[in-house]
């Protein structure tokens, strides 16, 4: 496409860096004394129609976000379910190693030898165990309790 103002071939006449050449600039300024650099206007979008479509697409990337975050937190939530029942089931099959080769352990030291597992699933592991009968549980000198009275766990 040939520019109006200097006649040279170009994809756009009206893109900034070729109003701002110095080709562009001498034939304007040749032809008459047109406007100069400062006063050429550039036919942009409108302002307001650049503007509303900015804050659309920050809307949308807004709600993506939003979506996004949700998912994440349902599978987070799964996740944590998936992970504490298994941990459950290690830790319940842990006590049963440790008492298959002792026939009594305090809650402390079964604590110090499972430090890995957190005490909200070892205490359940332990109050699962003596549920399907597999231990008992007897006051003892433990200063951990399970059930805050369980401190020695026996093997059956």
């Amino acid at each position: 496409m040939a520019c109006e103002i200097c006649g040279r071939q170009v994809k756009n006449p009206r893109h900034k860096n070729h109003i701002n050449s110095d080709l562009h600039q001498k034939a304007l300024q040749s032809s008459g004394g047109g406007v100069g650099k400062s006063q050429q206007k550039i036919n942009p979008k409108s302002d307001s129609l650049q503007l509303g479509n900015l804050e659309q697409r920050i809307t949308n990337i807004e709600n993506q976000i939003r979506y996004i975050l949700g998912k994440l937190d349902a599978m987070t939530i799964k996740s944590s379910k998936i992970t504490g029942l298994r941990d459950l089931g290690e830790a319940k099959r842990s006590i049963l190693s440790i008492l298959a080769t002792k026939k009594v352990i305090s809650v402390d030291d079964l604590q110090k030898r499972l430090s890995d597992i957190e005490w909200n699933t070892l205490e359940s592991g332990v109050q699962e165990l003596i549920d399907e009968e597999k231990i008992d549980g007897s006051e003892g000198r433990s200063e951990r309790k399970i059930q805050g009275r369980i401190g020695l766990l026996i093997r059956r």
